[in-house]
């Protein structure tokens, strides 16, 4: 009988848990210039896509942090991905020309942390599928002596 009280305790229990899913951004740097084309300065510019794999609009949340931990997470951090399709965005610099539609992403909150335009984020959305969203990081140095893309992780 202890067997069944427990188990309907956790069905309620799990029951009533929303589960998500998410992709990681392990660290980013994201100081470049936000004009088109950019200044020589050298600094890199960072720009995370993703892209909904269903034929669902997908609710999804960001959170960021600086890279010693600090949460810089901004207090409205949801954006929808509509169904089957894709955006792009720079995670702490406001450019609505190089950003288009990812511009509605929300940014790191600049006021915490020191405003550190370098750091990691998390992207997650309700539901247990991790190939519901995908994505990867481009960074590039406006001086065009290197860049880098990379393939988001699953997160958490």
């Amino acid at each position: 009988m202890k067997k069944l009280v427990f188990l309907g305790a956790m069905v309620l229990i799990v029951g009533g848990v929303a589960l998500a899913s998410s992709i990681t951004v392990p660290f980013f740097n994201d100081m470049g210039a936000t004009s088109f084309p950019p200044p020589t300065s050298g600094d890199a510019a960072s720009f995370i896509a993703i892209k909904n794999n269903t034929n669902q609009p997908i609710v999804c949340w960001v959170e960021y942090s600086n890279d010693s931990g600090v949460d810089m997470t901004p207090t409205n951090n949801t954006f929808l991905l509509p169904a089957m399709s894709g955006l792009g965005f720079r995670p702490a610099a406001v450019n609505d020309v190089q950003e288009g539609a990812g511009a509605a992403v929300p940014d790191m909150d600049l006021t915490k942390g020191g405003g550190a335009k370098w750091g990691g984020a998390v992207i997650s959305w309700e539901g247990t599928d991790p190939t519901a969203v995908q994505g990867r990081l481009m960074q590039v140095r406006s001086n065009a002596t290197d860049s880098a893309m990379y393939t988001l992780p699953a997160g958490r």
